[in-house]
């Protein structure tokens, strides 16, 4: 393929049926391939005893086509991909208005520098409309921290500081899991944080992958700079199906501006995944979809990573930070008791925060 040649993808989602057919156009070539995602999201009505919104249901549908897509789009020299989804939804009439589908675009734009655009259909399934009768009206105590939690070392401290700042008597923590061994490392954090704090914590887990028959792994995109859209988009569902206003995330400054380590990182070479223009934007989003105001919020913007650190420094918990990851290729690398590499950027942060608050110790052993 020319390498100045942008590659062109269209996926179509087939409604209820959990597959994906997508075609590339490459070089004057065409393939077509089918595939089969796993897409869970039970964890909302297990917590709260209520199921979303038509509206709110198409959005996690759409959320999960999008990142399943990012996945399977190969890039090329040029980076940029234009890609075409097909979407089955029920409120056929909001998602086609012409502000919705340009605001999907250009958030997508943003964290991936992609070209996206979107078609979608009506989708009357009488199975979905059965299954979403019946709603427990059980309420949410006021002092409730909804928040997103990754299993890195950022989300785990800020989590920690916040709920030791405040008056919390509940809090969910919403994780979205792309592979089962992130899961567990997720589950053991918040079981330490639970017993540490002796606080209401409740784990929702939301998994997103693909099945087979899918394609090979060197066949797979691997920058995946759609995961921050996932990630915020699922945990405000979760917080408007619990009827707050805003979601929580924890991300220290020099982290969510991520600026560019050397000169040739240009654009999105650098996720803007919890940059605060993204927050923006998707908070945008959800208050369209809801038809009220909603807010991402990160407490931890005005810190460093260090500072961060600081809360676990007279805690057990300090005992748990080996369990958190932050290295870039993390579980990638499969090198058993040695989840960070230690020489990329996310390790050479960890190490220094570590170290600036007292905690080198007990930090985990580097490839």
């Amino acid at each position: 393929m020319n390498k100045l040649e942008i590659p062109k993808y269209s996926f179509d989602f087939a409604p209820d049926a959990k597959t994906i057919e997508f075609t590339s156009f490459k070089s004057g070539k065409v393939q077509r391939h089918t595939t089969k995602y796993y897409w869970n999201f039970n964890s909302y009505n297990r917590a709260l005893f209520k199921n979303p919104s038509l509206r709110l249901s198409d959005l996690t549908l759409i959320t999960a086509s999008i990142f399943l897509s990012d996945r399977l789009a190969l890039r090329s020299q040029t980076w940029k991909r234009d890609l075409f989804l097909t979407i089955p939804v029920r409120d056929y009439n909001f998602w086609n208005q012409a502000q919705i589908s340009q605001l999907l675009s250009d958030i997508l734009y943003y964290l991936t520098e992609d070209n996206w655009s979107f078609k979608f259909t009506a989708n009357d399934s009488e199975n979905f409309q059965k299954s979403n009768q019946l709603n427990f009206p059980f309420g949410i105590p006021d002092e409730t921290l909804i928040a997103l939690f990754s299993g890195g070392l950022d989300s785990f401290a800020g989590i920690v500081k916040h709920l030791r700042k405040y008056n919390f008597s509940k809090s969910f923590l919403v994780s979205i899991v792309t592979n089962l061994r992130m899961r567990g490392v997720q589950k053991k954090l918040v079981n330490s944080i639970r017993e540490e704090l002796k606080i209401d914590v409740v784990h929702i887990p939301l998994a997103v992958h693909l099945r087979a028959p899918m394609l090979a792994e060197h066949l797979q995109e691997t920058s995946q700079r759609s995961r921050g859209f996932i990630f915020s988009v699922l945990g405000s569902i979760f917080a408007v199906i619990a009827k707050k206003s805003t979601l929580n995330l924890f991300e220290n400054g020099i982290g969510a501006i991520n600026l560019p380590m050397v000169d040739f990182q240009i654009g999105t070479d650098n996720t803007r995944a919890v940059n605060p223009n993204t927050l923006v934007k998707i908070s945008k989003l959800i208050s369209l979809v809801i038809e009220n105001s909603f807010e991402i919020h990160n407490p931890a913007l005005w810190l460093t990573k260090g500072q961060l650190c600081e809360t676990l420094l007279k805690s057990s918990l300090k005992n748990t930070i080996c369990k958190t990851v932050s290295c870039d290729g993390g579980f990638s690398r499969r090198v058993k008791g040695k989840t960070h590499c230690g020489h990329c950027t996310s390790c050479i942060l960890r190490r220094q925060a570590l170290f600036a608050a007292g905690l080198s110790t007990d930090d985990v052993s580097y490839q």
